[in-house]
């Protein structure tokens, strides 16, 4: 889990920066390796873990995917997955960091979401969207 850190947009690990705080409402998770079928289960487990550790009830997840360097077809399955969950669940998604991916491995993210009945927001490395989302109401 990751953690605002106070008057920046950078964000932290919880377990590593005591700088960082959690945002009410806001999950922002780290998934540092690839999705792939070896983990995928493990992947969607630590995400309803962390969800029910967030604080308030969630309206928005946003997955760091700068380690996610591999999305095999059943990292995508799960992802799909994860997506109805928080379709029904009326919570909202966003991606960040996948810029840096090779191009196929950008392709294989947005193929995964790409079907989703609602938008996904793109959340820029530098916290260009914050204020965005901050008057949206999605971040505070």
């Amino acid at each position: 889990m990751l953690g605002r850190i106070a008057g920046t947009t950078s964000w932290a690990p919880l377990s590593s920066d005591r700088e960082a705080s959690q945002v009410p409402g806001v999950l922002a998770v780290l998934f540092a390796t690839p999705l792939w079928y070896a983990n995928a289960v493990h992947f969607h487990a630590q995400l309803k873990s962390s969800l029910a550790r967030t604080i308030g009830p969630p309206r928005l997840v946003v997955l760091d995917t700068i380690g996610m360097s591999d999305l095999d077809y059943t990292g995508v399955q799960v992802l799909r997955e994860v997506l109805d969950e928080f379709d029904r669940d009326h919570i909202a998604f966003g991606i960040a960091r996948s810029g840096k991916s090779p191009a196929r491995m950008h392709e294989s993210k947005r193929s995964a979401v790409q079907n989703w009945r609602r938008p996904v927001l793109s959340v820029s490395r530098r916290g260009r969207h914050c204020s965005r989302l901050e008057k949206s109401g999605l971040l505070t």
